[in-house]
């Protein structure tokens, strides 16, 4: 199974790539690393949330905006690679 058809089972879809802002590149690579950038909590280039778990935002919120974190810098891999099958894992997250 896919990666790709591995989150449609999930019930996950990959947003459009978000749009480029500033000067920063959203994936690079080195060697056979990928490094992705700039990826936030953001929808058509909107942030979804704003504030701190605990403060300004609930629990559950900062676990959708996690969420929606990950899925735009699958998204932008899978611009970038072409196919979501070529990343083999993850080495970091911040």
């Amino acid at each position: 199974m896919s990666t790709e058809e591995s989150l449609k089972k999930l019930g996950l879809k990959l947003p459009a790539p978000a749009p480029k802002g500033g000067l920063y590149a959203p994936v690079k690579i080195v060697g056979s690393l990928a490094y992705v950038s700039g990826q936030g909590c953001t929808e058509s280039g909107k942030p979804l949330f704003v504030g701190k778990v605990g403060r300004e935002i609930t629990l559950e919120q900062g676990q959708e905006a996690a969420r929606v974190c990950v899925l735009n810098a699958l998204a932008a891999l899978k611009a970038h690679l072409g196919d979501l099958d070529r990343v083999a894992g993850v080495l970091k997250v911040l």
